[in-house]
């Protein structure tokens, strides 16, 4: 219950003790040893996506410069934990080809062996090493979302936020439906989770029928994830194909990562227009 506005509270005291417990939270997650380093990061990493979310949400009660700095240092933690992230998302995204009917030929094992070996080199190979500075960092949230003047009468301010971050999902996967370009839609993606992260927040707070809305969204989030994560893979396989493994070609393989991602793409609209 604790990344969720509560209907007896002002819109100040959600702001503050969501933003409070939540970064208690990611401390906790960054401490733990029942996490493995790769686990730990990516608690940490959802929790600064939340916090976007959260104050996105409250632009309106914000001064505008404290709203930018805020954006900007939680962008930045985040960014930190992810200089590896295309190797070992490639990695993952070639093993979901295997599963059900996209099956992966034998010779293409020496494939993956490239592919791991590329997670093994990468200059963040260890989870752990991102991890170091990041407790100095939600510390340092911690005091500055505590300290945050927020003003606001009533939650109007807040349910414009919602509808301006609604709209613009929209207008990304309106766009992202013209030609499927992966930026626009590892965009649209983006402003999903958003849209996803403020439902949750919202709704016991308000009106709205937002649980309905929460499934959805996670879903067409976790969709447009897996395409990008094969966009990227496809990418790098065209560089490994051509460094490593001239004489064959891509193409099989590329039409595996074009077919499985049109069906996700597909999935994915069908989603998004339902809401």
């Amino acid at each position: 219950m604790k990344y969720l506005w509560l209907a007896c509270e002002t819109p100040s005291e959600g702001f503050h003790r969501i933003a409070g417990c939540e970064l208690a939270g990611a401390l906790e997650d960054v401490a733990s040893e029942e996490l493995t380093p790769a686990q730990r990061v990516h608690q940490i990493r959802k929790s600064c996506k939340k916090m976007r979310a959260l104050l996105r949400l409250c632009r309106a009660g914000l001064r505008r410069q404290d709203y930018r700095r805020h954006d900007a240092y939680i962008r930045e933690t985040a960014e930190r934990l992810s200089l590896a992230r295309d190797a070992h998302v490639a990695l993952k995204a070639f093993d979901s080809l295997s599963a059900g009917s996209y099956v992966i030929d034998a010779p293409l094992v020496e494939v993956r062996a490239m592919l791991e070996r590329r997670v093994a080199e990468s200059p963040d190979a260890c989870p752990a090493s991102g991890l170091d500075k990041t407790p100095a960092r939600l510390k340092k949230l911690q005091k500055r979302f505590a300290d945050a003047p927020f003003s606001l009468k009533g939650y109007g301010p807040i349910l414009e936020g919602f509808a301006r971050i609604y709209k613009r999902g929209r207008r990304l996967m309106d766009d992202a439906a013209l030609d499927c370009d992966p930026e626009t839609l590892h965009e649209w993606r983006r402003y999903a989770k958003y849209h996803w992260y403020q439902c949750r927040l919202l709704k016991n707070a308000s009106a709205l029928p937002l649980k309905r809305r929460c499934k959805a969204l996670e879903e067409v989030g976790e969709v447009l994830g897996d395409d990008h994560d094969l966009w990227l893979l496809g990418d790098q396989l065209k560089t490994l194909f051509l460094t490593q493994f001239a004489r064959r070609s891509p193409k099989p393989l590329l039409d595996l990562v074009a077919q499985r991602r049109q069906s996700l793409q597909q999935t994915a609209f069908e989603l998004g227009r339902e809401l």
